[in-house]
């Protein structure tokens, strides 16, 4: 479901989670594998910063969403952009499923990479500041 990194960035801890989560089944299954991965992120203090990015396969803008991630704590600042993040000739035309959420850092010039096709999925970017 995530490969986990520690990284250590001017003295800082940050925890990096690369995330896959399910790709068939349903929203619940899913809904139920970022639950899981929320309440794993909750063995770190507030004072670590967490990057928590991959490819969701759901929308997590929706109101249930949102409450369990605003109550981990953590940011969605691709969720203003409201922008697909799948090319178009994939079966979920449209849909926004990649993400990268952030807690104790904030996120400057975030971005979808439209101009480049690697895969099925546009790229994600940001920047981060760290307190």
């Amino acid at each position: 479901m995530a490969l986990t990194t520690n990284l250590a960035i001017g003295g800082r801890s940050l925890i990096a989670y690369n995330l896959h989560l399910e790709s068939r089944n349903s929203d619940e299954l899913r809904f139920s594998q970022f639950a899981e991965l929320l309440d794993d992120t909750r063995r770190y203090g507030f004072d670590i910063v967490i990057v928590l990015a991959g490819d969701f396969n759901f929308d997590i803008t929706a109101a249930r969403e949102k409450t369990v991630l605003q109550g981990a704590g953590f940011e969605n600042p691709f969720a203003s952009l409201a922008m697909p993040t799948i090319l178009s000739s994939s079966s979920r035309h449209g849909r926004a499923i990649d993400w990268i959420l952030i807690r104790g850092a904030v996120a400057r010039s975030f971005q979808v990479h439209y101009s480049i096709r690697a895969s099925d999925h546009y790229p994600l970017s940001l920047t981060l500041q760290l307190s």
